[in-house]
């Protein structure tokens, strides 16, 4: 909480205002609108389901009770004695047969279809030599061979067989009174496919899609409205059912005793069809509101904002040292008053400024000019050379060398004040050092240099080997007891990158202290110093890198980017990049 009042307290004024704008006026329109289109969307929603359960609870109402008028059908026809005696009696004579059949059995069945015209054939199936008579009397021989069959003498029921790509539909059965009579017989009822399935009207609703599914899972009939592209198939309606999917309003019901599953499917962006207008209504609000309150941060900008930039304008040129501002303003307001202080201030830095800080000025100009006379670095040079003429007059030429090299270091450590340094002069710097180092030593170690002459010209930081060289030798050499030291300075320029190396042959140190010498888990400060110096000028991606290990040695590659410099007409120095 602490962390979110800084970060608001932070926010620029016209942030505030269009933050208190949008928090006070556009969110709670938003709010409101997005509640009354979700209630309206959950009251359309319901009322679709709804009417979609009462449709599908009538047709599968209708459809039981298409089926059971067939299973009385059947009952009447596979229970009836009259029916059975006459089919299954023995005659004196085929005609006697013939005759009986056309008296009894036609006149039964004809009854049946004149009052269920749904009812295509009516044929009962009987074992041994049965005549065959129209389509009302066959021999079981005829349907030994097909699939339905098996599953009919398996059953002591009803079975219904539907195929629904040939629109076929029939019902079959054992006749339990021919069975008793030591007689097989099968009775069949074929019926017109629309006819069964027309519980299911397709004008009724739109954009809609419906399966039935027997109990094996496979489907009977199909019905789509034209929904284009959110037709589904039965698995993906089934699935979708079971996992309740958001996309579709899905129901399902079973038909009866028959394990049948009615499937009926909706898209709901079908039902959200009514919301567009409602849509577009809310839209066209938020896109007032939002006009509305644009319009109202460019007033308060206008009235208020524009006045504050102003006065930080004003504030800004004060800090870079325009002091000659006037700053008015005809209102009287708190942004007025605020403004009318700043110009009384802005009087009285002007009055303090003529009267105090020049002065103080040219008194610490005289007082530079007294140090910089102090620390003239010719005086230092001049008595060096005297030095070294008086070493070559009494023949010290070890003296003499001493003399030139610590007057060179001197001369290219100051620089004449400037913090950047050709590579030759830094190169010289460090071998001024490393000779009065090496005299010191007493000559106990090798010096060897391999520098490009290409990377002369171009730009470093002053003052950099030399405190690189110095941990070499007083952590490195020095440390060493059975072999002579060695120094080796390298120069090469490498994939547009300028590397200086200083390697030694010394004690080495472990790979923990070689990765914290640059931190400021590092006892000392030279080689760290360094690194930022250069990381600070040049960027994060140069520095030092250390490489070392114990008893071989220890080796530092400084990197730069390969750069030039040239002086402005002020005398300040500026630079430019370029990748060989």
């Amino acid at each position: 909480m602490k962390r979110f009042w800084n970060v608001l307290n932070n926010l620029k004024l016209q942030n505030k205002l269009t933050l208190i704008f949008i928090v006070s006026g556009f969110i709670p329109v938003l709010i409101l609108f997005v509640v009354s289109y979700t209630l309206m969307r959950g009251v359309l929603m319901d009322k679709e389901r709804e009417s979609l359960e009462g449709y599908l609870s009538q047709a599968v109402s209708a459809l039981e009770y298409q089926i059971r008028i067939y299973h009385t059908l059947s009952d009447y026809i596979a229970f009836n004695q009259a029916l059975t005696r006459v089919i299954g009696q023995d005659y004196a004579s085929d005609y006697e047969r013939y005759e009986e059949i056309v008296n009894q059995l036609d006149p039964i069945l004809m009854s049946v279809k004149y009052l269920h015209p749904e009812v295509r054939q009516i044929t009962i199936y009987m074992e041994g030599n049965a005549i065959r008579h129209d389509t009302s009397l066959d021999s079981v021989d005829v349907i030994s061979s097909t699939s339905w069959y098996a599953e009919v003498e398996k059953s002591s029921g009803l079975v219904w067989f539907i195929d629904s790509a040939k629109k076929e539909v029939f019902c079959a059965r054992k006749m339990p009174l021919l069975n008793k009579a030591g007689q097989e017989g099968i009775l069949y009822i074929e019926m017109d496919y629309d006819e069964l399935f027309s519980c299911f009207p397709q004008e009724t609703i739109f954009n809609y899609g419906m399966y039935v599914a027997n109990e094996r899972g496979r489907v009977v009939f199909s019905r789509e409205e034209d929904s284009g592209q959110f037709h589904l198939t039965y698995l993906d309606v089934r699935d979708a059912a079971a996992e309740n999917s958001r996309a579709y309003t899905i129901l399902s019901q079973e038909v009866g005793d028959l394990g049948w599953m009615v499937y009926l499917y909706k898209s709901r962006s079908f039902t959200m069809d009514p919301m567009y207008p409602i849509a577009v209504i809310i839209v066209v609000f938020l896109i007032l509101c939002i006009v509305s309150t644009g319009v109202a941060l460019l007033s308060a900008s206008s009235l208020i904002v524009r006045r504050l930039a102003g006065l930080l304008e004003n504030m800004n040129q004060v800090e870079r040292g325009n002091f000659s501002l006037t700053v008015q303003d005809e209102s009287r307001d708190e942004i007025g008053n605020l403004i009318h202080g700043f110009d009384r201030m802005l009087t009285q830095i002007r009055r303090l400024i003529k009267e105090v800080l020049e002065s103080k000025i040219v008194q610490k100009e005289y007082e530079m000019k007294a140090l910089q006379a102090q620390i003239n670095p010719h005086f230092l040079y001049n008595s060096l050379s005297i030095i070294n003429w008086k070493a070559i007059e009494a023949g010290e030429k070890e003296i003499s060398q001493v003399t030139l090299a610590l007057s060179t270091f001197y001369r290219t450590s100051l620089n004449k004040g400037n913090n950047v340094i050709s590579v030759e002069d830094e190169i010289s710097n460090v071998k001024s050092y490393l000779l009065i180092q090496s005299v010191m030593h007493d000559y106990s170690f090798d010096i060897v240099y391999d520098i490009d002459s290409a990377i002369l010209p171009l730009k470093v930081l002053n003052l950099i080997l030399q405190p690189v060289a110095e941990n070499a030798i007083e952590h490195g050499i020095d440390q060493l007891t059975d072999k002579r030291g060695r120094l080796i300075l390298r120069g090469y320029t490498e994939e547009g990158m300028l590397y200086l190396t200083v390697e030694d042959n010394g004690a080495g140190m472990p790979p923990e202290m070689s990765q914290s010498i640059l931190t400021s888990q590092s006892g000392g400060y030279g080689i760290r110093n360094v690194h930022e110096r250069i990381q600070l000028y040049f960027g994060k991606m140069y520095g030092i890198d250390v490489e070392s290990a114990v008893g071989e040695g220890t080796k530092i590659t400084l990197k730069f980017p390969i750069t030039y410099t040239a002086p402005d007409k002020k005398g300040r120095e500026f630079r430019w990049e370029e990748t060989v």
